[in-house]
């Protein structure tokens, strides 16, 4: 398993082994769940759960789940004790000891609705456009617009956010445009936050995800020493140090920590 999917996997997995502390951050929908056409349906599979649940239950981890979705959503299809979510990209972190909203992003709470107000008008006479308001940022999802009127969603999303100033920025993600308040914010933030807020001394940190919300991470986080960065998905660009190929190869990246955190457990009872 070691070589099975990056050259540095054993040094990774000696560095788990040696880690007092584990903070995993993964991103939910392409990482944890393969991307679906209707995102209400991206449930986590039975063998991810019981995964994830099994690491949440360690004392030596904290496990964080990353999503663009907002946090009601995101407990809800994910529903575990223990667990650390990070909606809205990080804008919202919600711990068993702790709950941060993103200053800026929630003072321009009601600017982000207007928008989304704005650009479901807009779309009102293209079919298979969803305008998804998640109060801190909002998504415009065109999975089901027809290949001929993708171009004019592009626009106006282009042209409704260039009419805001400075105020918004977007990104392209799978079939969905992510629109979020422009403050200094990003991922990689929010898992330097909750590095913090553990109080751990000495924590290593995995990061894994899918999309362009990831890859600001992927970049903020490039220097730190006691941290792993992984792309899930395609190659190409980007600042992860190590690439997986999807889903699957997630789950059983995730599977080996498990049993590398259940070999310490025994080794060190056996003491």
């Amino acid at each position: 398993m070691h070589n099975l999917y990056f050259p540095a996997m054993q040094d990774v997995g000696t560095r788990i082994a040696r880690a007092p502390y584990l903070l995993l951050a993964l991103d939910y929908d392409g990482t944890l769940t393969s991307i679906v056409d209707d995102p209400a349906e991206a449930h986590l599979a039975p063998p991810m759960r019981q995964v994830l649940s099994a690491l949440a239950r360690r004392d030596e981890v904290a496990l964080t789940i990353f999503s663009g979705r907002d946090d009601a959503d995101l407990q809800a299809l994910v529903g575990m004790p223990g667990v650390i979510y990070a909606s809205n990209h990080g804008l919202e972190i919600h711990g068993p000891d702790f709950h941060f909203v993103e200053m800026e992003a929630a003072a321009a709470s009601q600017a982000t609705h207007a928008l989304a107000q704005r650009l479901a008008d807009t779309f009102h006479s293209i079919q298979g456009v969803r305008v998804d308001d998640k109060g801190l940022s909002l998504s415009v999802h065109y999975r089901h617009v027809l290949p001929v009127d993708r171009g004019a969603v592009c626009h106006a999303v282009r042209a409704a956010v260039e009419l805001e100033g400075d105020r918004f920025g977007v990104t392209h993600g799978d079939m969905v445009y992510e629109i979020r308040p422009h403050q200094g914010w990003n991922k990689g933030d929010a898992v330097q936050w909750i590095r913090r807020q553990l109080g751990q001394t000495e924590t290593f940190i995995i990061y894994m995800g899918n999309d362009a919300t990831d890859e600001h991470a992927f970049a903020a986080l490039a220097k730190d020493a006691n941290l792993v960065t992984i792309k899930i998905g395609d190659s190409a660009e980007t600042a992860a140090h190590y690439v997986l190929p999807g889903p699957a190869e997630a789950q059983s990246f995730l599977e080996w920590i498990s049993e590398i955190l259940r070999e310490r457990t025994i080794a060190t009872a056996a003491r």
